[in-house]
């Protein structure tokens, strides 16, 4: 993988864990929403009242949420191998690329948090990328070998 390729896969699992915030708090809003269907269809077999609408309502309702939750999955695989690469990377590597692009920290935050200044962060961020595109490529390498 070319550093750019990298730096387009760590940019872009940031926007992916944002979306993956916003989606969890959406599913959330369902269940609830599920919830009070249930609550209002158990009160209208009470009285007798036609509940097939209310019936199908609940099922789109439930459909919509395992369409979110199975998207939310292929985020956090996603958000798995990428740590997973990141893991492997020796320190202080390792903890810059996982402060910034799993934190979500800035590069001032990560230079209070690690104890160094916000110039040598971006020199070692730097440094880490490349170990992580070289990482990246042995693994494609070994991916190829394996065929």
């Amino acid at each position: 993988m070319r550093k750019s390729e990298i730096i387009t896969e760590l940019e872009s699992y940031k926007y992916e864990y944002q979306y993956f915030q916003e989606k969890s708090k959406e599913i959330e809003k369902l269940k609830k929403e599920i919830q009070k269907s249930y609550d209002r269809l158990s009160q209208m077999k009470e009285n007798k009242i036609d509940t097939f609408e209310l019936n199908k309502q609940i099922e789109r309702i439930i459909e919509k949420q395992t369409r979110e939750e199975d998207a939310l999955l292929i985020i956090i695989s996603k958000k798995q191998e990428i740590e997973n690469k990141i893991n492997r990377l020796p320190q202080p590597y390792k903890n810059i690329l996982f402060l910034k692009y799993i934190n979500l920290n800035t590069f001032d935050e990560i230079a209070l948090k690690m104890n160094y200044s916000t110039k040598r962060i971006y020199q070692l961020h730097k440094i880490a990328l490349q170990i992580y595109c070289d990482n990246s490529g042995n693994e494609r390498l070994a991916q190829i070998s394996k065929s």
